[in-house]
């Protein structure tokens, strides 16, 4: 008999291999899609109709429920979605666990949390708490690493057993046992909401971002207690009703009872409130007319006597640079005492008193007038007032340029005495000659070696 090749089939070979295909035909037709599972389902029935089931198991192992086929465009997560569709809402809102996870995620997929196929007990969320990105929640785990007896946190000692939920009671029991005085305050003035402040990633629970909102906290005001702003409140709507004017805390502060506005910041910093920059813009146009001695009463070198209106001589650029208005003397300009201002002025160094308005106006020192009614200032050409007047403007004398002395006017006048001959103005009114007596009349003025 000749021999077979070698690697030819045989025709035992072929009947023996349709048999075998036949028998995986029957059993895959028997058996079904149970073949290619890796296990069995989830019978942990949620009490709630999903797609009409309540677990995974009663889906009678159609594979096609869950899992797509190679050539089809769809993807596992969104036949999940199909029945879940509490799940579809959050993620396509981006609110609530499954919205946040998925805002940051380049493909969701649900197979990262949720595990099948792991029989019909098994857990159907399988969470690794040291990698899950939990801060996505917009709660940080940063400051909750261990508990307060020491070991690490796990998800049921927050969650319980269900780990989309979460009840903020359990934050107060918590830190109840670390500070209960303190947490009853805290929950009595702003309710048991934690999360509407606390973001869960400093333990002093300072993380709140109040720079988020119009009111910034700078300065003196970032270490304020936030009840020192805010009054009992339990709802963000109530928290944004909080004044945020400066007058609205400051009233007791504002020593200017409301004088100069209501705009502290004007003047005002938040590093202190006692270093001020005043604003004399506060004032509005009309300065004159304002009490300035309510702050510069200190710096008044005038201690009161042109009254509280400083804005009347002074502007806001600076003392030194006034206008004075001498409206601002009241009675007679000639009994002011004008060298409380004007003594560095005074030529006169003082002999002819204080009250320089006698014979000088407000328009300048050169326009003066002596105010001789009855006798002619520039009689026989007097240069100076200290001519006649050595000694002040109260007294005056007539020998500065009449050298007579007593034996010659005391001849001149008939012999009356020296005493009764003082006063020369008496017959010499008007510069002139008087009583009849010789070359009065013609004004001729002479000295004691011209009276012949």
């Amino acid at each position: 008999m000749a021999k077979k090749p070698s690697g030819s089939v045989s025709a035992t070979g072929i009947i023996a291999a349709g048999v075998l295909l036949v028998a995986l035909g029957v059993w895959a037709g028997l058996a079904g899609p149970a073949m290619f599972s890796p296990g069995k389902l989830s019978a942990k029935a949620t009490g709630v109709k999903l797609g009409g089931m309540t677990s995974h198991a009663q889906t009678g192992g159609s594979c096609d429920i869950c899992h797509v086929e190679p050539w089809s465009s769809d993807d596992m997560a969104t036949r999940c979605t199909r029945c879940h569709t509490d799940v579809a809402t959050e993620i396509q809102t981006h609110e609530g666990v499954h919205g946040l996870l998925s805002r940051n995620a380049s493909s969701p997929t649900c197979r990262g949390c949720h595990s099948e196929h792991l029989g019909a007990d098994g857990a159907l969320t399988v969470v690794d708490d040291s990698k899950f990105p939990h801060e996505l929640t917009g709660y940080s785990l940063a400051s909750h690493q261990h508990t307060i007896k020491g070991p690490a946190f796990t998800c049921k000692d927050c969650h319980g057993t269900d780990l989309s939920r979460f009840d903020q009671a359990i934050c107060a029991t918590c830190h109840s046992s670390i500070d209960a005085k303190f947490t009853a305050s805290h929950k009595a003035s702003f309710g048991a909401n934690c999360l509407l402040c606390h973001k869960g990633s400093t333990p002093d629970g300072t993380d709140f971002d109040h720079d988020a909102f119009a009111f910034k906290l700078t300065g003196a005001h970032a270490g304020v207690a936030c009840s020192g702003c805010h009054t009992p409140t339990r709802s963000r709507q109530a928290l944004s009703l909080t004044p945020q004017t400066c007058y609205s805390c400051h009233a007791k502060d504002d020593k200017h009872r409301g004088s100069l506005g209501y705009k502290c910041n004007s003047c005002h910093a938040t590093s202190t409130w006692s270093t001020a920059t005043f604003n004399h813009s506060v004032l509005g146009s009309n300065v004159a007319s304002k009490d300035c001695a309510s702050c510069h009463a200190d710096t008044d070198i005038h201690e009161g006597a042109f009254g509280r209106q400083c804005g009347q001589c002074h502007n806001t650029g600076g003392w030194s640079r006034a206008l004075f208005s001498h409206s601002r003397l009241s009675g007679s300009l000639a009994s002011a005492d004008c060298a409380s201002c004007h003594a560095g002025n005074d030529v006169h160094s003082g002999r002819f008193g204080r009250q320089c308005g006698q014979c000088h106006s407000t328009s300048s020192w050169g326009g003066s007038s002596a105010g001789h009614s009855a006798f002619p200032a520039n009689h026989g050409g007097a240069q100076t007032c200290s001519t006649c007047h050595p000694s002040g403007t109260k007294t005056y004398t007539c020998y500065g340029c009449h050298e007579h002395t007593p034996a010659n006017v005391q001849a001149e006048h008939g012999g009356r005495s020296v005493s009764s001959l003082a006063n020369c103005l008496q017959c010499h009114s008007g510069g002139g000659g008087g009583g009849g007596h010789e070359g009065r009349g013609s004004g001729e003025h002479r000295g004691h070696g011209n009276d012949d």
